[in-house]
């Protein structure tokens, strides 16, 4: 294991445990769900401060039904607490809420694509405008955007077919509880992995860790999967 592996997994969610919690103390698929939005973004806070050792301004907004938990580094250096800096970003540290299926905006699409610029030319080949929560399930624009590999947003490969099928799932479930955690290891806004994860309807969790780094040779790059828990 790699330094790099080793850092993600050291600041893993133990969603089997998580399971373990839900089994025992919320019968039914509501109070699963209560649980999971009241320990969740709590959850993340806590890894995401263990793993930074600046100062963070943590904040949260509501969108649409869904909770985006943030650490918004520029407010230090607005206010001249802190010196600018061209490589610390402000960036989501967590995503959560329920799926509202919603119909493609092609005003959103268009707005898409002035936002940053050029994708290629900010980003890279390899990347693409993403979504924490995809717009066709109620997720917003602005701090929803990140940079996200290509072929995981575009469905091209493994990981990206698997990720396209829980989307499907969220779409087909109206109201499913969804959330995506992104992991940095680094400190600017693209995540080294995401934690993308929803509760299916008979209780369970389905949960996917996606490698989100740029990989040497372009092609796919997908490891430290978490498996879907098993009923």
């Amino acid at each position: 294991m790699n330094s790099d592996d080793a850092a993600m997994t050291a600041h893993a969610v133990k969603y089997d445990v998580l399971q373990g919690v839900l089994d025992a103390e919320a019968p039914s698929l509501a109070e699963k769900q209560r649980l999971i939005l009241n320990e969740l973004p709590y959850t993340w806070e806590v890894h995401y401060l263990k793993m930074v050792t600046r100062r963070t301004w943590l904040a949260s907004i509501e969108y649409n039904g869904f909770s985006y938990h943030y650490d918004n580094y520029t407010h230090y250096e607005i206010h001249g607490l802190e010196p600018y800096s061209d490589v610390i970003e402000d960036r989501v540290i967590g995503v959560i809420g329920r799926s509202v299926p919603t119909p493609r905006s092609k005003k959103t699409a268009t707005w898409l694509k002035g936002l940053v610029g050029p994708t290629e030319m900010r980003w890279g080949p390899q990347f693409d405008k993403g979504h924490f929560v995809a717009q066709t399930l109620g997720g917003g624009e602005q701090l929803n955007i990140f940079s996200q590999r290509r072929d995981l947003n575009r469905g091209r490969s493994e990981a990206g077919k698997i990720f396209r099928r829980m989307e499907k799932y969220c779409f087909t479930h109206p109201g499913t509880l969804l959330f995506h955690r992104p992991i940095y290891l680094e400190e600017g806004a693209r995540p080294a992995a995401l934690d993308f994860g929803l509760l299916m309807e008979d209780g369970k969790l389905w949960v996917e860790r996606f490698n989100n780094r740029e990989s040497p040779e372009g092609g796919e790059f997908f490891k430290n999967r978490i498996p879907r828990t098993k009923s």
